[in-house]
């Protein structure tokens, strides 16, 4: 199965070189990602390198890489690639996807990674033909992800702008906020220590539900049921917008989760859509900066604080309309979080046995062919 590949060094494969300096406080927002170690972590209006290309971690993260179908600018804590040397650039990136280079950390007080230490690792390497089947059957598989992320999130801008829209057309009252929703309300403790977890990275950027893997044996936390909506209480974490509904535990199952988020519990008949649209505003957030606590560089809001808040609230008749449409566009978003877990999971199961050679690319468009269809009739 392997007869047509060969073995190369890596530094035959592709060429690295360290990114560049650009602190916080030069950056401008605009239209070309700028890439940390192994992430997107922003945008500047200025690109350092043409895309499409992809970036590597260099100080943590060693040799995770992170893709850009843009121009982009990496920072100093990646080395990026300046050539492909007629490989597949794609299949490059998948390749430092499966390598493991944490064994070349060269950094004698925090992990570093130097390009000259990796570029005799031997890599076992197919024809070009042979490249761009592996990326084809890998990256349909990533397409797909991509437009579900993509549908979940217009979702979710039609779920903000309708609230908007009905709060702003016809505002029969206002509510202070603890009259629509309990904050950080008293929860039973999980009947196991091994339950639902979620940490701060866990919750999207502005995201509309979580996705979540599995348990975790746990002591503490904050306690979280369906139909909560969580809010980084933190900065940076809070002026990113990361919060999300919780939408995956079964039956009355209790989930635990980081101390640094507050949990809004929606009172009944108040959509927990409407919950994420009022506390993303920027109105919310404005007042969120004057709950702010402490002096260190990771100050806190005070949750108690925001509980008088007076926030517009619809006539019951608009309310109920935005009720159903909540409910339609949650439950699709739910199903294709869970279709895009699926289809992560068969990726991440595919991508080490093609980039060995140990199945064939027939075999692999087998496979993702009926992950496809069990994810999407599930």
């Amino acid at each position: 199965m392997t007869g047509t590949w060969v073995n190369k060094p890596l530094g035959e494969l592709v060429s690295l070189q360290r990114g560049f300096d650009l602190p916080t406080k030069n950056r401008v927002p605009g239209q070309y990602p700028v890439i940390s170690a192994g992430e997107s972590i922003g945008t500047h209006n200025v690109a350092k390198v043409k895309g499409p290309g992809f970036a590597i971690g260099r100080i943590t993260n060693l040799g995770q890489p992170h893709w850009s179908d843009s121009n982009f600018w990496p920072l100093n804590t990646t080395l990026f690639a300046t050539d492909f040397h007629g490989n597949n650039p794609k299949w490059l990136f998948y390749l430092f996807k499966v390598l493991d280079l944490r064994g070349f950390d060269s950094g004698s007080v925090q992990p570093s990674l130097n390009r000259n230490y990796i570029s005799n690792v031997s890599v076992s390497t197919p024809p070009r033909e042979t490249q761009d089947n592996i990326v084809s059957v890998l990256k349909s598989l990533d397409d797909k992800i991509d437009v579900n992320i993509l549908i979940i999130q217009e979702s979710l801008e039609l779920l903000h702008a309708q609230w908007h829209a009905i709060t702003n057309a016809e505002v029969s009252s206002t509510q202070p906020l603890s009259d629509i929703a309990d904050v950080n309300p008293r929860t039973p403790k999980p009947q196991s220590n091994e339950c639902s977890f979620l940490e701060m990275k866990d919750l999207p950027e502005f995201g509309l539900i979580v996705d979540h893997w599995g348990k975790r044996e746990t002591k503490g936390g904050t306690k979280f049921r369906n139909g909560d909506v969580l809010l980084a209480r933190i900065t940076p974490c809070f002026e990113n917008g990361k919060m999300a509904i919780v939408d995956f535990l079964e039956d009355d199952e209790v989930g635990m989760g980081s101390t640094e988020y507050i949990v809004f519990r929606p009172k009944e008949g108040v959509p927990a859509a409407a919950i994420h649209a009022i506390i993303s505003s920027p109105e919310f957030r404005g007042f969120g900066y004057k709950a702010l606590t402490g002096t260190s560089g990771r100050q806190r809001i005070a949750a108690d604080d925001l509980k008088e808040i007076a926030v517009p609230w619809p006539s019951e008749s608009a309310l109920t309309e935005y009720r159903q449409l909540a409910d339609v566009l949650l439950k699709k978003a739910t199903a294709l979080r869970n279709e895009n877990q699926v289809l992560a999971r068969t990726r991440d199961e595919l991508l080490p046995l093609l980039m060995s050679g140990r199945i064939t690319v027939g075999e692999a468009e087998d496979a993702a062919h009926v992950a496809g269809t069990a994810a999407s009739e599930s």
